[in-house]
């Protein structure tokens, strides 16, 4: 069982005797604290080192760990995005070949490749600007096969 601490009066004896051992005590630990003081200054330098070294690799690792996320989402839009794309440039309809091979295109055109290739063969075959008589037979067909390829 703890000793019950009495009180003391201020000014007694017995309160002079306490405030005199206090002050022996205090200046016994003030004495210890600094000898001991070099060494704990040393210790706490190497332990702080370790810390902040410890402190500076896990910063490493979350940095490292966050651009390999940045990156692998980085690579799956990427892919996500070929992908559209590869599904937009597939075309949506089967086009007829006897039209396609009028504009001088393949099976995997695209819309906006029959309009490109509408446009230079109109550009090479109207009769305005070629006054060779086939022209006018030629634009009739490119402009069929045009009509047939759009409108499906």
């Amino acid at each position: 069982m703890p000793k019950k601490h009495r009180k003391i009066r201020v000014g007694s004896s017995a309160w002079a005797e306490q405030k005199e051992r206090d002050k022996l005590w205090y200046a016994s630990q003030s004495k210890s604290k600094s000898s001991s003081s070099s060494n704990n200054k040393k210790r706490y330098r190497t332990d702080f080192q370790d810390e902040s070294e410890e402190r500076a690799e896990d910063n490493r690792r979350r940095a490292r760990a966050d651009w390999e996320r940045k990156n692998r989402d980085r690579q799956q839009s990427q892919e996500q995005s070929q992908e559209q794309s590869q599904k937009q440039s597939q075309p949506q309809q089967i086009y007829s070949i006897t039209s396609l091979a009028v504009l001088g295109l393949t099976r995997s055109a695209t819309i906006a490749d029959i309009k490109r290739a509408y446009h230079r063969l109109a550009l090479l075959y109207h009769p305005d600007k070629n006054p060779h008589p086939s022209a006018a037979e030629r634009m009739k067909k490119i402009n069929t096969a045009y009509s047939d390829l759009i409108n499906k």
